[in-house]
């Protein structure tokens, strides 16, 4: 359980908002986010049953914006291009073992940022499964999805540029 005010949960709100509308002008690079303690209050007001005064919860979740928090969460996952060129980089200099790593990184990272398109609130990629197939997400995409994040079917020692190519693809 998580005590806020409703001061301090206007505040948030009136940062996520700022936060959007800096997003919506800048779709290159968004530098600017909120806190982890913030993003997992946010997932649960979305996630949580109501036990009690369902108006009232029902009234902050249209304050926040579920759409404008899913766009955001999305942006903070997706909008990173340097991720790409640190993988080119490594892979055209025969670093296999980084650029191995670099290419796991970026799949786990855009599936994510996919998942929030898709409704998924919650930013923490342990829960990245189990919320994809909550979600919904085609049966075919996930499925290729745990092969390249649990590294299934890949020789990394012996034919790394495989998955590397793979991963891109994805």
């Amino acid at each position: 359980i998580e005590y806020r005010t409703f001061a301090d949960f206007d505040l948030l709100v009136g940062r996520l908002h700022q936060i959007f509308d800096y997003a919506v002008q800048s779709p290159m690079l968004l530098t600017k986010d909120i806190d982890h303690r913030e993003k997992a209050f946010l997932n649960r007001m979305f996630n949580s049953i109501t036990l009690a005064n369902d108006a009232r919860i029902e009234a902050l979740r249209s304050k926040v914006g579920k759409e404008r928090f899913l766009y955001l969460l999305y942006r903070w996952n997706a909008s990173d291009f340097s991720r790409l060129i640190d993988l080119i980089g490594a892979y055209e200099n025969r670093e296999y073992d980084r650029a191995c790593d670099l290419a796991r990184e970026r799949v786990i990272s855009e599936f994510q940022a996919f998942s929030h398109l898709c409704g998924n609130t919650n930013f923490n990629r342990k829960w990245l499964l189990n919320y994809s197939a909550r979600i919904n997400v085609d049966a075919r995409l996930l499925a290729r999805f745990r092969r390249l994040f649990l590294v299934d079917r890949y020789d990394l020692v012996a034919a790394p540029e495989a998955y590397i190519r793979e991963t891109v693809d994805f």
